[in-house]
C-alpha cells in the first residue's frame, strides 16, 4: 500500500508547477492494444526486463501508485532485452499480479 504521506507530498510538491514537458508516445502492448503514453497526465516509464529479479518488487510498487491514483496517471512498462518473448513479459506481468499498467516490448530498440 502507498503510504497517503508520500502522495500528499507528491501533490505538494507538484501543485507549483507552471509548466509540465509531455512526452508522448504510441505503441502496442504486448496484447496488441494501442498504449498512449502522456496526453498530458504525468506518468512513468518503467524500464525492466524479464530474468530482473529487483524489476518485480519496483513493478509490484508501481501497480500500488497505479493502485493509489487511478487515471491521474499513467504508467508503462518497457522491456527492451530482444531476449524478453511477448510470452515472457506475460509471465513477469503475472508475477507482479497483473497490475493496471501496460506492458510494452521495444526488442527492436526503437
Amino acid at each position: 500500500m502507498v503510504d497517503d504521506s508520500i502522495m500528499k507530498t507528491v501533490e505538494t510538491e507538484n501543485a507549483g508547477l507552471k509548466r509540465a514537458y509531455t512526452l508522448t508516445i504510441k505503441a502496442k502492448d504486448i496484447d496488441a492494444r494501442t498504449v498512449r503514453v502522456g496526453r498530458g497526465k504525468p506518468g512513468a516509464l518503467f524500464f525492466f526486463a524479464g530474468w530482473c529479479g529487483s524489476c518485480l518488487s519496483e513493478a509490484k510498487a508501481l501497480d500500488q501508485v497505479q493502485r493509489a491514483l487511478g487515471s491521474r496517471v499513467t504508467i508503462t512498462a518497457i522491456s527492451p532485452d530482444p531476449s524478453d518473448s511477448p510470452e515472457a513479459i506475460r509471465r513477469f506481468r503475472q508475477q507482479v499480479g497483473n497490475p493496471r499498467y501496460s506492458f510494452v516490448s521495444d526488442s527492436a530498440g526503437v
